[in-house]
C-alpha cells in the first residue's frame, strides 16, 4: 500500500513539473500568451469551435504530462533501468530534446540565390525579420502615413497571424508597416523586396507609392523599388493581405484560417543584367558514363556584352574542369550545358553533393557571385514505367508531410526542418509529399544534404469542386496566369534541388484547361521533363 501510494505521488509531482515546466516554457516562447489571447477572441467572436481547440490543446499538455510521468516512472522500476531507458528514450529523446533547446532560437531562412559576394556592396541581402507594426482590418489609407502609427500592434515576421492571437476573416485585409534603412552602398544596384512566403493576396507600398500585387502565399516572390527609394535613406514599408475566399491556393478552406508574412523578407541589392534562378539537371548517356549538366537561368535585363561563368566543386572541394565554362547573358532566358565525366551521383542512400559557382559580369556594373549544392542524378522510366534513378529501379517508400511548427504554427525553422528529415530517415523512408504547398527551402536543403526524394507540391487545391469558390477556376482562361505563375515561383526558386524528382500541379482538384496548360508550361521550364 505504501509503495502504491508513493508511486502515484511520484507519478503526480513528475506530472505536475512537467506540466508547469510546459506552460513556463510556452510563456517564454510566447507561446501561451498567444493561446490566451486567441482563446478570448475567439469566444468574445462567438467561434465556439476555435475556443474549444485551443482548450483542447492545453488539456492535451496536461494529460501528455501525466501520462510521460507514469511511463518514466514505470521504466525505472525495471530491473535493467539504464538499459531499458536508454533504448527507450533515445529515439523520442533526441528529437524532442532538439525541440526544446533548437526551437528557441531565431529562424535564419535560406534565401533564393543569396550573393556571395556583389563587389563593392557589404550586404546584398538585408534580413527584414523581426517587428512589424500591425493592424487588423487595416484602416482605410494606411499606406499613405510616412511615420510611426498610432494605437497599432505589433507582428513577429515571419510569423503566423493566427497563430499569434488574431482572428483573421476571409476578405478581410489586414496591414503591415515597417521603415527600413536603404544601405548607402546599394547606389547604382537594382533594389528589391523578397519575400520568401506572404499569404496570400498581398499589395506593396512603398513611401506611399504603389508597387505591385501578388497572389499566392507559399512561393518566394519579388519586386523592383528601385525607382521609388534613395539608398542611404529611410523608406516605408506597406503591406496589406488578404486570405481571399475565391482562390486558388491552399488557405483558410482548409484546416484553420492562414495569413500574414509567415516566412522571412529581405531587401536585395542586384546588378542588372545578372544570370539566376538556377534550374538544375543532369541527364547521363546511355552508358551512364558521362552526365550532360544542364543549366537554365533568368536574366531580367538581358545584355549582350554581359556573361556568366561557372565553376564546379566536387564533394571533397576539388575544382572540376568545364570545357565550356562561360555564357552570354542577351536572352531572358539562357541555358548552359557542360559535359562531366564520370560523377559522383546522388541519390538517397548516397546524397553526395557538388557547389556550382556562377559569376554574372557585365561592362559598368559590379561583379556577382553566389553558389548552389547540387547533384548529379538521372530521372526517367523503362518501358514497363518503373522508375529509374541513375539506371536503377527505385520503390518510394514515404508520406506526406504538411509544415507543423509546435510553437510558431505555418513558420518554417531549420530546427522543425532538421527533426522532421531526421525522424523520416529514422523510419526507414526515402520518399516525402509536401502536402499541399511548398515546404520553406530550407527542409528541401536538409533532404538534399541526408538524402530524400521529394515530391514538390504546389500550393493549388480544391479548384474544380463543385461545393467550392474555387469551381470555375480550373477551367476559365482569366485565372490561366494564377496557376502558371504558382508553377512559375516554385521551380525558379527549388529548380537547383536534387532531391526533387517530381513536380506536383495541385492537390484534390478537377482537371481543366488551366492545368493543361500549366503542364505545358513546366516542361519548356525543366528541360529534364519529356
Amino acid at each position: 500500500m505504501k509503495q502504491d501510494t508513493t508511486s502515484i505521488a511520484f507519478v503526480i509531482i513528475i506530472s505536475l513539473v512537467a506540466t508547469i515546466g510546459g506552460f513556463l516554457f510556452g510563456f517564454d516562447s510566447g507561446v501561451i500568451n498567444g493561446s490566451v489571447e486567441g482563446l478570448k477572441k475567439a469566444f468574445d467572436s462567438h467561434s465556439i469551435a476555435t475556443g474549444f481547440y485551443v482548450a483542447s490543446m492545453l488539456l492535451g499538455c496536461v494529460v501528455g504530462a501525466f501520462f510521460t510521468g507514469m511511463l518514466v516512472h514505470k521504466l525505472q522500476r525495471l530491473s535493467s533501468m539504464s538499459s531499458m531507458i536508454t533504448r527507450t528514450l533515445t529515439p523520442l529523446g533526441k528529437p524532442l530534446l532538439c525541440s526544446l533547446l533548437l526551437l528557441q532560437l531565431s529562424a535564419f531562412l535560406s534565401q533564393g540565390s543569396p550573393l556571395d559576394k556583389l563587389d563593392g556592396v557589404g550586404d546584398a541581402d538585408v534580413s527584414l525579420d523581426g517587428t512589424w507594426h500591425f493592424q487588423i482590418p487595416a484602416p482605410e489609407g494606411f499606406w499613405r502615413e510616412l511615420a510611426e502609427p498610432t494605437g497599432w500592434k505589433t507582428m513577429p515576421v515571419p510569423g503566423d497571424v493566427f497563430r499569434e492571437g488574431h482572428p483573421i476573416k476571409e476578405d478581410e485585409p489586414f496591414a503591415y508597416k515597417r521603415q527600413v534603412a536603404i544601405p548607402a552602398d546599394f547606389e547604382g544596384q537594382k533594389i528589391r523586396l523578397r519575400f520568401e512566403g506572404a499569404h496570400e493576396f498581398t499589395r506593396v507600398w512603398v513611401n506611399g507609392k504603389f508597387i505591385t500585387e501578388h497572389q499566392g502565399g507559399w512561393t518566394p516572390w519579388e519586386c523592383d523599388i528601385s525607382s521609388v527609394v534613395t539608398p542611404g535613406q529611410e523608406a516605408w514599408i506597406a503591406l496589406e493581405i488578404t486570405d481571399l475566399k475565391k482562390d486558388i491556393a491552399f488557405n483558410g478552406k482548409r484546416l484553420r484560417a492562414i495569413g500574414g508574412l509567415v516566412r522571412s523578407v529581405s531587401l536585395q541589392a542586384r546588378p542588372k543584367s545578372f544570370f539566376e534562378f538556377p534550374i538544375v539537371s543532369s541527364p547521363f548517356s546511355e552508358d551512364r558514363k558521362t552526365a550532360t549538366l544542364t543549366v537554365t537561368g533568368q536574366v531580367e535585363t538581358p545584355d549582350p556584352r554581359a556573361t556568366a561563368s561557372f565553376r564546379l566543386f566536387d564533394p571533397e572541394g576539388k575544382e572540376v574542369p568545364l570545357a565550356t565554362p562561360d555564357c552570354q547573358l542577351g536572352k531572358p532566358e539562357i541555358t548552359w550545358k557542360a559535359e562531366v565525366a564520370s560523377p559522383q551521383t546522388w541519390d538517397a542512400e548516397h546524397p553526395r553533393l557538388y557547389r556550382l559557382e556562377i559569376t554574372s559580369k557585365a561592362p559598368g556594373q559590379p561583379t556577382a557571385v553566389y553558389s548552389k549544392r547540387i547533384g548529379f542524378r538521372d530521372i526517367r522510366f523503362d518501358e514497363k514505367h518503373n522508375l529509374l534513378i541513375n539506371g536503377k529501379s527505385v520503390k518510394l517508400r514515404g508520406a506526406n508531410r504538411h509544415l507543423v511548427n509546435p510553437l510558431k504554427g505555418f513558420v518554417p525553422e531549420p530546427a522543425v526542418d532538421n527533426i522532421d528529415v531526421d525522424l523520416f530517415k529514422e523510419a526507414n523512408m526515402n520518399f516525402v509529399r509536401t502536402s499541399h504547398y511548398p515546404p520553406g527551402i530550407g527542409f528541401v536543403e536538409q533532404c538534399d544534404e541526408k538524402g530524400l526524394y521529394v515530391n514538390l507540391e504546389s500550393a493549388v487545391l480544391d479548384c474544380g469542386k463543385a461545393n467550392r469558390e474555387s469551381r470555375d477556376m480550373h477551367d476559365d482562361p482569366q485565372y490561366e496566369h494564377l496557376f502558371t505563375n504558382q508553377q512559375r515561383e516554385v521551380m525558379l526558386n527549388y529548380g537547383s534541388h536534387p532531391s526533387i524528382i517530381i513536380w506536383s500541379l495541385c492537390n484534390e482538384s478537377v482537371f481543366g484547361r488551366n492545368f493543361a496548360a500549366t503542364a505545358e508550361f513546366a516542361r519548356k521550364l525543366d528541360k529534364a521533363m519529356t
